[in-house]
């Protein structure tokens, strides 16, 4: 084989090779790349949403027997969403930069009760249907307080990528903890129910 002809199957290969990634990444894009969907504002207020989720999470914390912690981040994902893949490694170092201060996570199961791969061996996972009920897309995430009060729902980020982007639930945590350390009681956090982000997000309306 002369020289020229390798290397004009080389160019060839490479042609396919970046055609292919294109492809790939425009099909990425096209299916999982867009808006986060939380509660639709116009058929719910901000108000109701906490309420049925402060009530939902109280129920399971009286159901499941749920030790106190000082934050419980409950974990929404669906198996064989790409997005929630990808966000396990953003909890796992959510969970490590946040657990010597009493950081609890659990892991919910979705509607079809599959649950996602364990975070670590002292995650819970349990069915929250009501708490499901309330989450459009994945992956997602609420953080509730000692007491009960919610802290955050909504994605984990924005970006392609879980991690990638404005990290919202690290900067939620980041403040909770810091109002800990100064013993500040008098000015709680309020709560925010974010549908602002542009990310990687599957519906949970349909299954991949």
């Amino acid at each position: 084989m002369s020289t020229g002809l390798r290397n004009q199957i080389g160019l060839g290969l490479l042609v396919a090779w970046l055609l292919a990634s294109a492809l790939g990444y425009w099909w990425y894009q096209a299916r999982y790349l867009t808006t986060y969907h939380s509660p639709d504002s116009t058929q719910s207020k901000p108000d109701e949403v906490r309420a049925r989720l402060e009530a939902g999470w109280q129920a399971v914390v009286e159901g499941q027997n749920l030790r106190k912690a000082s934050a419980t981040l409950v974990h929404f994902s669906m198996p064989g969403c790409p997005c929630s893949e990808a966000s396990l490694q953003h909890l796992r170092s959510l969970y490590e930069k946040f657990r010597l201060s009493g950081l609890q996570i659990v892991q919910a199961a979705d509607q079809f009760r599959d649950f996602p791969e364990p975070v670590n061996e002292q995650t819970r996972k349990i069915e929250m249907p009501n708490l499901w009920s309330e989450v459009k897309a994945v992956p997602a995430a609420a953080l509730f307080a000692e007491d009960g009060r919610l802290i955050y729902f909504g994605p984990y980020s924005s970006g392609p990528s879980c991690g990638n982007g404005i990290n919202f639930v690290d900067n939620e945590l980041q403040q909770l903890y810091q109002q800990h350390n100064q013993q500040r009681t008098g000015n709680q956090l309020l709560p925010w129910i974010n549908n602002l982000a542009f990310g990687c997000f599957c519906s949970t309306g349909q299954r991949t």
